[in-house]
């Protein structure tokens, strides 16, 4: 997973989302081009011949100094102070670096995901280790931090209003997806007829290739294929107002039954200046192709006591013992999440907390800053700027 990160590429991201929002390149859909042809042909046979695969790798992931505090500075001071930061606060104080397990299962239009990654706790100033759980079962997507994250230290789970997989835009699983599943629209991190074949070339690691490009507004993305390995991608860029502020390397080895497979990929996030805010390195220590992977790896089952984002069902709750829900009414927003656990629906206002202390955290508020957090994270370390074709998760 792993992949990318921006405060100010984040931030230009918002800007790029303002100007370029549902636009799409003019004249670019129905028009034959020989390259995106033979690309869509090479990804759709690769797709059919891998229907099912496991992955496992480790990201070694560097952050740059500040950079998380300029990231969450979106979120608005009353956000930033219920989630303990302090004004002016650099974080992290110093480059951080780490290692992200992380794990990726496919079968189908199935897919599951899973990290073991590192959060900020800004009430304890230190990283803490948060397990990250993405599922998509072909119809629903969820999400599940099954240890809370911060600032919750109770589980956190969302049910995804889209019929596609949420993470399908991560940089994390992009080296992945594009090899096995770059035509499947509820998966692939891109559609491929949205770009141009402008005849760019370029020789990378010996190999010559082909540019494809996509211009939305101020932002441009510039992927290369090798028409030699059935049009991998091999390298990414994405720039804004021509300024450099993402770019990806990816390497493969040659497999019997897959064709070309992913294993070694490096992403880098800047900042319009050229510094490099965030850094992975993900190298893959084991794979299988066309394995048995059960249907069950691509569920997930929110454990009692998990505070649930139901997006598709526009409803929130807290999964009680049994797995019967808790409904949160609007009207219980400033309770505070032991108060809802602890009071039957509607009436988490009206009754005193009783025990659990430390969660004095409101729970409506709590989860709008967790949301937040946890989106501002996600994007900035790992997701695709928001506002292009295609949109972004949610």
């Amino acid at each position: 997973m792993n992949a990318s990160p921006r405060s100010i590429h984040w931030l230009a991201g918002l800007i790029v989302a303002a100007l370029t929002a549902s636009m799409h390149p003019p004249g670019l859909y129905g028009q034959a081009n020989p390259t995106i042809e033979s690309a869509e042909k090479s990804w759709k046979d690769r797709e059919n011949r891998v229907r099912s695969a496991t992955f496992s790798w480790n990201v070694r992931c560097t952050i740059a100094k500040g950079y998380i505090s300029k990231m969450m500075s979106g979120a608005g001071a009353a956000r930033l102070k219920l989630m303990g930061v302090r004004p002016g606060e650099i974080i992290p104080p110093d480059d951080y670096s780490y290692d992200i397990p992380s794990s990726f299962s496919l079968s189908g239009d199935n897919v599951r995901y899973v990290e073991i990654d590192r959060r900020w706790s800004a009430s304890d100033h230190v990283f803490v280790t948060s397990r990250y759980e993405s599922v998509f079962n072909g119809t629903v997507a969820k999400t599940y931090y099954p240890q809370g994250t911060p600032p919750a230290t109770w589980p956190i789970g969302f049910v995804h209003k889209e019929d596609a997989h949420a993470d399908a835009r991560s940089i994390s699983l992009r080296p992945c997806l594009l090899a096995f599943r770059a035509s499947e629209s509820k998966l692939r991190p891109f559609d491929v007829r949205e770009f141009q074949s402008l005849g760019g070339k370029a020789v990378i690691d010996g190999k010559p290739c082909v540019e494809l490009r996509r211009q939305n507004g101020n932002y441009a993305e510039r992927f290369w294929v090798d028409p030699a390995r059935d049009y991998v991608v091999v390298r990414c860029l994405e720039t804004v107002n021509e300024s450099l502020v993402g770019k990806m390397t990816i390497q493969y080895r040659a497999d019997q039954g897959a064709g070309w497979v992913p294993t070694k990929w490096e992403h880098q996030s800047l900042s319009p200046d050229g510094r490099v805010l965030v850094s992975t390195n993900a190298v893959v220590s084991h794979y299988e192709i066309n394995a048995h992977v059960p249907a069950s790896d691509f569920e997930i089952t929110f454990a009692p006591g998990t505070r649930v984002s139901d997006m598709k069902e526009k409803t929130e709750y807290v999964v009680k013992e049994g797995g019967g829900q808790r409904i949160i009414e609007k009207s219980e927003i400033g309770a505070t999440y032991a108060q809802v656990v602890n009071s039957e629906r509607g009436e988490a206002l009206g009754k005193k907390e009783r025990g659990l202390p430390g969660w004095g955290v409101i729970v409506t508020g709590a989860l709008g800053v967790v949301a937040v957090f946890a989106l501002l994270w996600r994007r900035g370390r790992r997701y695709l700027p928001p506002g292009r074709p295609g949109g972004s998760p949610n």
